[in-house]
């Protein structure tokens, strides 16, 4: 009797999930025979800005992470970047566009607060604002990882 009654719960709710990407605020996904959240973007749409809004936020500090959805490694990185974002409120995401900007030497961005003199690395990418001052600017999941200690 239980085990019908579980199973009369449990088969609608399986069999009305949409695993494709970005629909869901998160799924779970089988790896090595455990499951695991699969986070999505649309889980921090509160936290997105744009390109032009990097230097505008009215905190004293925070970070602003970049990427895009066709980045291998943004994906690799994006469900540990999107748990970090749900248990800390300093950290913004902009998603790339025609406005960004990519410079081969970004450590002439530190200390600029600027949008017209500001560019990344390239995708993944990592900024720390201070001041409404860019005071660091990391490219690469390694480097991320670091500064955010994940």
């Amino acid at each position: 009797m239980n085990i019908k009654i579980f199973s009369i719960f449990l088969i609608p709710f399986l069999t009305s999930c949409n695993l494709k990407k970005d629909t869901l605020s998160t799924s779970l996904i089988m790896t090595s025979s455990t499951y695991e959240i699969e986070h999505s973007y649309t889980e921090v749409f509160d936290k997105k800005i744009e390109w032009n809004s990097i230097f505008s936020i009215a905190k004293p500090t925070y970070f602003v992470y970049f990427y895009s959805k066709t980045c291998s490694h943004c994906e690799q990185l994006k469900n540990r970047i999107i748990e970090y974002s749900l248990t800390h409120d300093d950290i913004y995401f902009v998603e790339d566009s025609k406005n960004t900007v990519l410079l081969s030497d970004v450590s002439l961005t530190i200390g600029i607060n600027s949008i017209e003199t500001f560019g990344i690395l390239g995708f993944p990418s990592l900024i720390k604002v201070a001041d409404q001052k860019c005071i660091l600017n990391v490219a690469g999941i390694g480097d991320i990882l670091i500064q955010l200690s994940l």
